[in-house]
């Protein structure tokens, strides 16, 4: 909940408005929705899945990778009806406002790269799947209805089969560095340096309060390539990143950015 409520605070802060809450449980659908905040109660897209396993999704676990395999089945039912998706994991800080450079990119899917900087961002497994724009297309459609199958039937998580469906398992449909193409869609992977995943040019590394100032080009900066949920939440308080007060329930706007 905290992480959660920290990127709704993040979105107020940039003024971002229109975002909807899927909640999986029925107690953070009341948290939710007892604050006022735009969420409904997602219970359609357990079958075949284990619902028991929200308790025990430790990051890793085989539940962990099960729960990751539902956010898809969140997109598709909102593309089935007419509506382009912007997917953001909460473990993300916006810096400003990505949703119009998304929105003027050539492609069916702009989505992140979770490459390091010494390989393609298009390179072997390297979609992110937790930062993207999905356009309601049938294509789109077709593609997501392809990598919930695909997932279904693998134990890894849910995000390298985005990128076994879409793009080749062996990269047969990679095309230059930074796109793939599959049954008549385009995937774009979006600018490392403007879009960058926690690898990228180090700059978690950076000293404390000097992120924004080193990089004021970023739109986002995902919070992964680190381990566990600590390693998140050190990351947050060392960079100033905490938007949400626990105790007082409101937020605390950085000043920063």
């Amino acid at each position: 909940r905290g992480i959660m409520m920290n990127w709704v605070c993040n979105a107020r802060h940039i003024g971002v408005r229109n975002f909807v809450i899927a909640a999986l449980d029925p107690d953070l659908y009341k948290f939710s929705y007892v604050r006022g905040l735009p969420v409904y109660y997602e219970t359609t897209i357990f079958e075949g899945l284990n619902s028991s396993l929200l308790a025990d999704a430790t990051y890793g676990s085989d539940s962990f990778k099960q729960l990751t395999k539902m956010k898809s089945r969140v997109v598709l039912r909102i593309l089935k009806l007419g509506v382009n998706v912007v997917w953001t994991d909460c473990d993300i800080v916006w810096f400003k406002n990505p949703l119009p450079y998304m929105h003027a990119q050539d492609a069916d899917l702009i989505i992140q790269t979770n490459a390091p900087d010494n390989e393609a961002m298009n390179d072997k497994r390297r979609i992110n799947s937790g930062f993207y724009l999905a356009r309601s297309n049938q294509p789109t459609i077709d593609a997501f209805s392809e990598i919930i199958k695909y997932a279904s039937k693998s134990r890894m998580s849910e995000q390298p089969c985005f990128y076994d469906v879409m793009c080749g398992k062996e990269k047969e449909n990679i095309v230059g560095d930074d796109r793939c193409k599959y049954n008549g869609m385009q995937v774009l992977l979006l600018d490392r340096h403007k879009f960058p995943n926690g690898i990228t040019d180090n700059i978690w590394d950076t000293a404390p309060g000097q992120i924004y100032i080193k990089f004021p080009h970023l739109y986002i900066l995902h919070n992964n390539w680190v381990k566990g949920a600590d390693g998140k939440q050190a990351r947050f308080e060392k960079h100033g990143f905490i938007m949400y007060d626990k105790d007082d329930e409101l937020c605390d706007y950085p000043t920063m950015f």
